[in-house]
């Protein structure tokens, strides 16, 4: 009887396909001189390439290989990579323009290809022919700043002291407070879009530099009243029925509120003390009113209002309070 042996030989091959896990921007803008990170969705940080040009382009300027960052040397003036694999960009110059591709071998021997396209583009303050306008806004609330330039241009947003936030409509900045922050791009104009502003994101911001719009958040109260009974034993029969003293407080409001009270419709009682304390962003503000029950009154309704903000709505509570027998 003849034995016969099959050996199998496996091939491993590295199979080129895309991933919903996997995405690089197809266009980002850097300003020249500046800097930029070209960050792209990935499943895992395996081996990673950034190459210049095309795929064919084999010699990658940096790479993550075995878990080990290289920089090639023509690399080493302008390039990096972190360890979450994006490309750093430094010092933008004109010749830098043009196509980067990113090489991703995951886990499972899958390669994953992406392109991006680089330009270095030259911020230029003369284009702008209206820069944009601040103000006031409450909390929550999406905040539109916009820019009008000459067509043909790029415009670039940016904070106080030079923090760079987008290049066009590419943010490039990776820092999370800018995370509600998009631009949108229409016929020469530059629209900033600040969505669900926080009380952070009060400050000066500017398109290429030209002319800052000063933008404040304000944040309303949250009111509580709190009231203590004595017994008033002046010789005014008019108040000899009972004191109730009445401490309202505005918490966590921006800026610091100012507080009035009212008694079953009547005129607005100014309170007989008022103190702010500060919680380093927001403050809280308490007032107290000492209310004297006239004769043959039982019950009144009191009213406790803030005011003093802008962009938010006076915040008021009503209290039933009874006579203390």
């Amino acid at each position: 009887m003849k034995h016969v042996t099959i050996t199998a030989v496996v091939f491993l091959l590295a199979i080129t396909q895309g991933s919903a896990e996997f995405q690089c921007p197809s266009a980002t803008f850097v300003e020249l001189g500046k800097g930029v990170l070209i960050d792209c969705l990935i499943s895992d940080v395996n081996d990673i390439y950034w190459l210049r040009g095309t795929e064919e382009d084999h010699y990658p300027i940096v790479k993550i290989e075995m878990g080990l960052k290289t920089i090639s040397k023509i690399g080493q003036d302008h390039f990096d990579i972190t360890d979450s694999g994006a490309l750093v960009i430094r010092d933008a110059s004109n010749d830098l323009t043009g196509s980067y591709v990113m090489l991703h071998y995951r886990t499972n021997h899958v390669k994953e290809v992406d392109t991006v396209t680089l330009n270095v583009t030259k911020l230029i303050d003369s284009i702008i022919t209206q820069g944009p306008s601040g103000g006031v806004y409450p909390m929550g609330s999406t905040i539109t700043l916009s820019c009008t330039f000459q067509k043909g241009y790029v415009v670039g947003w940016k904070e106080f002291e030079n923090k760079d936030i987008f290049v066009a409509d590419t943010k490039i900045t990776a820092n999370t407070k800018y995370d509600n922050f998009r631009v949108s791009l229409s016929d020469g104009i530059s629209s900033l879009l600040i969505i669900g502003a926080d009380l952070e994101d009060a400050g000066d911001y500017s398109c290429n530099t030209k002319s800052y719009a000063h933008v404040e958040i304000e944040a309303p109260p949250s009111l509580k009243i709190v009231f203590n009974v004595t017994d008033d034993k002046g010789t005014d029969s008019t108040y000899s029925h009972g004191v109730i003293g009445i401490t309202c407080t505005a918490r966590n409001a921006r800026p610091a509120v100012m507080i009035r009270f009212k008694t079953d419709g009547s005129e607005w009682i100014n309170p007989s003390e008022t103190w702010t304390v500060s919680n380093g962003v927001t403050f809280d503000t308490s007032a107290t009113l000492k209310y004297y029950f006239q004769k043959n009154q039982t019950d009144v309704l009191l009213t406790c209002q803030t005011f003093g903000q802008t962009s938010v709505s006076a915040t008021e509570k009503t209290i039933h309070l009874c006579k203390y027998i």
